[in-house]
């Protein structure tokens, strides 16, 4: 669903953008990078196994040994 991958791509672009707002030191670009994949990725994933795979782990632990 590309309504899906945009979602992901806001929110990391998003989170890229108030990252380097934040921060200007060094590193800021690389940082800025690794805080939008963090925030990008679990979004990404989660809507995925919910609208692709229609998967519904039946508690936590499930879910994160997948």
């Amino acid at each position: 669903m590309p309504l899906l991958r945009v979602i992901a791509a806001v929110a990391n672009l998003a989170s890229q953008i108030v990252a380097i707002w934040l921060y200007k030191g060094p590193y800021a670009v690389e940082i800025s990078i690794l805080v939008g994949t963090a925030v990008g990725l679990p979004i990404k994933y989660a809507l995925e196994k919910q609208y692709i795979f229609e998967f519904t782990a039946s508690d936590l632990a499930q879910d994160s040994r997948l």
